[in-house]
């Protein structure tokens, strides 16, 4: 059975056309993406080293945390609104939310981005190696936040496989094939600095061949409508977005950021690699979220509790079952994995890779059911749950990284998706219905 019916056959009633389709595309194109980035971080350990790799994770890691707070928790709250404007004709509001979205999100990326390059260049001196990567890898979170952006938009809209190939195909060939020019074209080979830059100039590319691909696929209405713009009603709804995306992207940066921080760069580029291995046991949860959202938002806008509870526990089933084996080889394999494809220096993480795969499995787990309760209006008690785990990993992190330096991060993330993990789990049950623990158990005869 291929995983297109998998997938049919355990979602049932749940808008499993959609779902299927959206997991099939955005499964193929997580998977090339993957491949791409597998590739990218083994050629650039090999270029870089663990010191000049941990110097250019450090810079992403930041330009990451900054863009989720650049752009303000808009995504979530774009998805929903275009796919509900979109099914009921709604077309000023589409084209007012989209206008809105862009230039609060545009407004807030630049204030960000003089604001962190002020604070970086006041607390790292120069000749410090994260300085120069830092500061350009600053001007990634502009054109990130803004692809964000329409992302979303194309999701609402459904075209989900197709609003995600700029970033997904187009950018990281692009990236490599600007990394490995400029490698040979420098005297000094390839430096921190110059990959972000190459990575900037990528992104650069793929957001233009975006923007295009979203105004073609803009219904005709919605293109001639009249902007409605809700600026007040909208900024309300995106506070526990907002809260809930820094959250996400501070409980997968923490660890590096700190390593980077207080510990050895090295040692941050070591945990870079190993958070690279694990992001496979993530990525067929990955390619479901993108169509699941809509799909969930529209089973809640009819008021049809069972078809939604039914979705979702036939989907976490079906995509965590397909998910442990991919746990389990990474988790046997790891010092192969690091050693070998990256070189021996990046086999330190084998422990910390082991780590991670825990804390990875339980963000499958609770996955989808966190997708509902995002979907159903229950962003509050969402941005609590991630919350707690976030601040976990802080304290842990802070606490472990100076004694056990890689491992000590991977102990801090773990712990705190654990913790976040728990409180989903609860909060599914009691606000939608779902228990995550049906996921383990059989169907039974109705």
């Amino acid at each position: 059975m291929t995983l297109s019916q998998r997938l049919q056959a355990r979602v049932g009633r749940g808008g499993a056309p959609d779902v299927v389709a959206g997991t099939a595309g955005t499964l193929a194109l997580n998977t090339a993406t993957l491949a791409l980035g597998f590739v990218t971080t083994v050629l650039l350990s090999r270029l870089l080293g663990a010191t000049g790799y941990g110097a250019y994770a450090f810079a992403v890691a930041w330009a990451t945390l900054l863009t989720a707070f650049a752009g303000l928790g808009l995504s979530p709250l774009v998805v929903r609104n275009v796919a509900s404007a979109s099914a009921t004709a709604r077309w000023g509001e589409l084209r007012g939310v989209l206008r809105w979205a862009n230039v609060v999100v545009l407004g807030t990326a630049l204030v960000t981005i003089v604001a962190a390059a002020i604070a970086g260049l006041a607390l790292l001196q120069n000749g410090n190696v994260l300085l120069q990567p830092f500061l350009v890898g600053l001007l990634l979170v502009a054109p990130l936040s803004l692809t964000t952006l329409r992302q979303s938009a194309m999701q609402g809209l459904g075209k989900v496989v197709l609003g995600r190939v700029p970033e997904t195909l187009v950018a990281p060939g692009l990236f490599v094939g600007i990394a490995v020019t400029t490698n040979l074209a420098l005297a000094g080979g390839l430096s921190a600095a110059s990959t972000v830059a190459a990575q900037l100039l990528a992104t650069i590319v793929a957001f233009a061949l975006g923007t295009v691909l979203l105004m073609r696929s803009l219904p005709q209405p919605a293109r001639m409508a009249a902007p409605e713009i809700h600026g007040r009603d909208w900024s309300r709804s995106a506070v526990p977005f907002f809260v809930i995306g820094l959250l996400s992207s501070a409980n997968t940066q923490v660890g590096l950021l700190v390593l980077g921080t207080v510990g050895d760069v090295a040692d941050a580029g070591v945990f870079a690699v190993a958070a690279r291995t694990t992001s496979f046991v993530g990525f067929l949860m990955l390619a479901a979220t993108y169509p699941l959202m809509p799909t969930l938002a529209r089973i809640h806008a009819n008021g049809d509790t069972a078809r939604l509870r039914h979705a979702v526990t036939r989907s976490a089933r079906v995509i965590v079952l397909l998910t442990l084996p991919v746990a389990v080889l990474i988790a046997v394999f790891a010092h192969p994995i690091l050693s070998i494809l990256f070189g021996a220096e990046f086999g330190a993480g084998t422990t910390a890779t082991r780590i991670l795969v825990i804390g990875e499995v339980a963000r499958v787990v609770v996955g989808v059911a966190a997708i509902a309760l995002l979907m159903s209006g229950f962003e509050a008690d969402l941005s609590r749950a991630l919350a707690l785990g976030a601040i976990a990993n802080v304290l842990l992190a802070i606490t472990l990284v100076p004694a056990l330096g890689v491992d000590g991060a991977a102990i801090a993330q773990t712990a705190g998706a654990i913790l976040s993990s728990l409180a989903l789990a609860w909060l599914a049950r009691r606000r939608i219905g779902v228990s995550v623990l049906a996921i383990a158990r059989r169907r039974t005869r109705s």
